[in-house]
């Protein structure tokens, strides 16, 4: 799934060889030179090397070194670093394929989806119907919110690696945007019993849990804390703040992945909050099971769903809200001081109560 540590291990033999030869070959010992076999690149003015054919030799091993460094920075989480390393590696040799997957992955998690989708499309143009490309772009996919070309793409990995984790999930979540419950949690479940943190590590990459629309809510609380919320229920407070109904940042336009309405509705004494992307699909149902009032216009919540707990600070206004903090369980910051941490620096939105 994760297009640099696909390809991580290939890329360390690289590196590792491109080194000791130009460690022996710097040398001068012929044992090395034997060993190793001849590159033009590390020739000397002795060794009667064409200079043209020693400058390509040298511009590979160039391409090699950069996209390895590009590699590296990706799995450091330094995606900018990442893409301007593989831009070198494509501008010294055009024709490389991983370079472009590599670098359609790392623009799809910052969000430069079309660009993302350029990439991909040259590494499949490059090597078609390569598995790992056809992974890349279907993440690319599913965040464009092009949900059958996802499922296109995925079924294609599937048929070449069946027991791929990335891909396996990523059709799951697709299917259940188009309400395909069934197969969809099938996939998921598959997906899991490969890889036990894959919807964690989809929702660091920016692609959060899907829940089924048949899934019941209380299975996405199994881990709920034993927090008290005070005098008041979760129910009682969202009714106090008239927080129960429909929210969107614009609602007189029609909801979608760029304008997202966010349902809430009473389920006993709790909340559920649904965050719909069409009028019958949604892309996240999760059980608000704590909260307590923080301030005279804020409220901390907690909710579980399939992808973990989400821990959140609430800024309330007349028949609006907005997040000025959000924290996963495992202490990563999504929302810090009303703006979000992942990504460009862009304020979190006012949603509206429509109706």
């Amino acid at each position: 799934m994760v297009a640099c540590l696909r390809n991580s291990m290939f890329s360390r033999i690289v590196a590792i060889g491109v080194f000791i030869a130009i460690s022996l070959f710097a040398s001068g010992t012929e044992s090395g030179q034997q060993a190793l076999g001849w590159n033009p690149c590390y020739a000397s003015g002795s060794d009667g090397v064409s200079l043209d054919l020693q400058i390509s030799d040298c511009t590979a091993v160039l391409a090699i070194a950069f996209f390895n460094r590009g590699a590296a920075y990706y799995e450091k989480g330094d995606h900018n670093r990442a893409i301007a390393d593989y831009n070198e590696a494509i501008r010294l040799d055009p024709k490389h394929a991983r370079g472009f997957n590599n670098r359609c992955w790392s623009r799809a998690i910052l969000g430069q989806l079309q660009a993302a989708l350029a990439d991909c499309g040259e590494s499949l143009r490059l090597r078609p119907n390569d598995a790992e490309s056809l992974d890349s772009r279907g993440f690319t996919y599913l965040k464009l919110g092009q949900i059958d070309n996802a499922i296109k793409d995925y079924d294609a990995v599937l048929k070449q690696i069946p027991k791929k984790a990335s891909s396996l999930y990523g059709r799951g979540s697709a299917k259940l945007k188009k309400n395909d419950n069934q197969g969809g949690e099938a996939d998921i479940a598959a997906a899991r019993a490969i890889k036990a943190d894959i919807a964690q590590e989809f929702a660091r990459l920016g692609v959060p849990a899907t829940v089924s629309a048949a899934a019941p809510v209380a299975q996405a609380a199994q881990s709920r804390p034993a927090v008290a919320t005070g005098a008041a229920t979760v129910k009682a407070l969202f009714e106090k703040h008239d927080l129960i109904g429909t929210f969107a940042a614009d609602c007189t336009s029609s909801v979608s992945e760029q304008n997202q309405y966010v349902v809430h509705r009473v389920n006993g004494d709790y909340v559920q909050r649904d965050s719909m992307t069409g009028p019958a699909t949604r892309s996240d149902a999760s059980l608000i099971d704590t909260a307590r009032e923080a301030g005279p216009k804020e409220l901390s919540l907690s909710w579980a769903n399939e992808g973990g707990r989400t821990n959140v600070v609430m800024r309330v206004e007349s028949r609006q809200w907005r997040f000025i903090e959000s924290t996963r369980e495992n202490g990563e910051k999504l929302i810090s001081g009303g703006y979000a941490t992942q990504g460009a620096r862009r304020e979190s939105p006012w949603l509206k109560k429509c109706g």
